[in-house]
């Protein structure tokens, strides 16, 4: 069964369930979209762009997206809104078209098939384990004020926390997200996360190794020894997720 809902295509950020997601709105299409929400059930379509514009002109949207929560709202001057929105379920898009100068779709619900868990709870431990490893050497360049995240214990929402903080490219994270296969989607997180790991590990090596040589004391003082892209899946309120710079139009 399908329902309507608004959408707000945004060019580089996929949402995905549980995620946390700053808005700043500006655009008036989008403000008369976000009164509409706060006078119904506060919900709206938060989806990727496949083609087009973020602001101004029309936009292609991805085939599946994430429905959007307003948690909190504040009114700005000129109009303006600032949002915290969390992400609920996934939809896929059944059909869209142009209303008020923004997109409408009918959508329907998007969920994981089964898994059988010999498959997936392998998967799973090994994922938190690199998970909590990453963490654990990313904490090591920005010093103990980086709270250690809570992981989902739920494969499925554990596969969405950790897409949500993956470093990878927004096509990576679309893809991520249109997976049906909660294996599927923690195979390739596991991959992507020796990866990181390695890749940091041996950075934090390389440097301590300089600073022995110099005479240094083998610690890191600047976080900017390591790429941004490095840290910016981590969000130092106490989880994986989004670059916190607030989006929207």
């Amino acid at each position: 069964m399908s329902i309507q809902l608004p959408l707000f295509p945004l060019q580089n950020i996929v949402l995905f369930p549980n995620m946390v997601l700053p808005l700043h709105i500006f655009e008036p299409r989008y403000v008369r979209m976000t009164e509409a929400c706060l006078k119904g059930d506060r919900r709206f379509g938060v989806v990727l762009i496949a083609s087009g514009e973020e602001v101004g002109g029309p936009a292609v949207p991805c085939k599946v997206g994430t429905i959007a929560h307003i948690r909190e709202h504040r009114e700005m001057e000129a109009g303006r809104y600032m949002l915290i929105t969390v992400g609920e379920q996934r939809v896929r898009i059944v059909a869209f078209h142009e209303e008020d100068e923004r997109l409408v779709a009918d959508v329907e619900p998007l969920a994981d098939e089964p898994a059988a868990p010999a498959v997936v709870e392998p998967l799973q431990r090994e994922v938190a384990e690199l998970a909590i490893e990453n963490f654990r050497l990313i904490r090591e360049v920005v010093g103990p004020q980086l709270h250690e995240p809570t992981l989902p214990s739920e494969p499925a929402a554990l596969s969405f926390f950790i897409a949500a903080g993956l470093q990878v490219e927004p096509p990576e994270r679309q893809a991520l997200l249109e997976l049906t296969d909660t294996a599927a989607r923690l195979t390739r997180e596991r991959d992507v996360l020796r990866a990181e790991v390695a890749n940091l590990a041996r950075r934090l090596e390389i440097h301590d190794e300089v600073e022995h040589v110099r005479g240094g004391n083998g610690k890191l003082k600047h976080a900017e020894h390591l790429d941004r892209e490095t840290l910016r899946g981590f969000d130092p309120d106490g989880g994986l997720g989004p670059d916190p710079a607030e989006r929207g139009k």
